[in-house]
């Protein structure tokens, strides 16, 4: 999934379902604080996400030219 298909675009919709999941929103300010919390955690999604992706490529290009090399040789974040 590329990084334009997990943006979130507010529309009525969206806004709609987020007062009723939430109840009585006073005003735009606490909306706001809420929408950014979630759109918070989806960003540090997608971060871990593309982290994922380069260690899982650098490591298939460690196996391709250390094929011999043991999971123990090279540890944590690349």
């Amino acid at each position: 999934m590329e990084l334009k298909d997990k943006v979130v675009i507010l529309d009525e919709k969206n806004i709609s379902r987020l007062l009723n999941l939430y109840g009585g929103i006073k005003d735009i300010d606490e909306l706001s604080k809420i929408v950014n919390r979630h759109l918070e955690v989806a960003i540090d999604e997608i971060e871990e996400d593309s982290r994922r992706q380069r260690n899982a490529m650098v490591i298939a290009k460690l196996d391709r030219e250390c094929p011999y090399r043991k999971e123990t040789d090279f540890d944590g974040e690349y």
